[in-house]
């Protein structure tokens, strides 16, 4: 899979926050991801990570992913604007790279990452996610 190098990353960055800020508007976007197949960014909304849950629910029951709270941070792009993030790590070494979205925000990461705006979603997520891997993670013991 061919990868942007960073200047390209950073100029796709920009188009798209540029749009998304135009899109904001509706104020249902709540988290921004990089697509690495297609090598764009895209937001999802309220809609769509409810979806996202689900199918990340399932994968943590079938010990495909996991989230680990240390990645619970709160990071600035290169813009200056805050993000907080929550990494999603496939338990799959061959599905495991580093997140290019992580260049724009310093740090490199296995996994992917989406970053919300607002805190409180983002911990909802990681709540949500935490939950159900404690108890999959008690089960097994």
């Amino acid at each position: 899979m061919e990868i942007l190098n960073k200047n390209e990353l950073i100029d796709t960055y920009d188009e798209f926050m540029c749009n998304r800020n135009k899109l904001k508007k509706e104020g249902n976007e709540i988290a921004v991801c990089f697509n690495r197949e297609h090598k764009v960014f895209n937001y999802i909304n309220n809609i769509e990570m409810k979806e996202q849950l689900k199918s990340w629910r399932k994968m943590i029951k079938q010990k495909q992913i996991e989230i680990l709270n240390g990645n619970n941070l709160k990071l600035c792009d290169l813009r200056g604007r805050p993000f907080f993030i929550l990494v999603i790590t496939p338990t799959d070494e061959n599905y495991n790279m580093i997140d290019p979205f992580g260049m724009l925000l310093n740090y490199m990461v296995s996994g992917f990452i989406y970053a919300f705006d607002s805190e409180k979603n983002r911990n909802e997520c990681y709540n949500y996610l935490n939950k159900i891997q404690t108890k999959i993670r008690a089960e097994n013991k």
